[in-house]
């Protein structure tokens, strides 16, 4: 993963646990100074949707994780 990806995920986390996808929307056209494009938008879109089924999934990757571990 280079850089620019790097940030992109970490920015969806953090808008993800503030905001929504109009939040990081924000962000990203404040900071490439232009609108984001069609592509980009609906590449966005994508990723705040599998972003959030992963976080939506992580409570019960946790509990069989514990289970399997035998700590829960």
């Amino acid at each position: 993963m280079d850089h620019a990806h790097f940030l992109l995920v970490h920015t969806l986390a953090t808008s993800y646990r503030i905001g929504d996808h109009a939040v990081l929307a924000s962000w990203l056209t404040a900071r490439t100074g232009r609108p984001l494009r069609t592509e980009e938008r609906r590449e966005l879109s994508g990723l705040t949707a599998a972003l959030r089924r992963s976080l939506d999934a992580l409570p019960a990757l946790e509990r069989a994780y514990r289970a399997a571990v035998g700590d829960g």
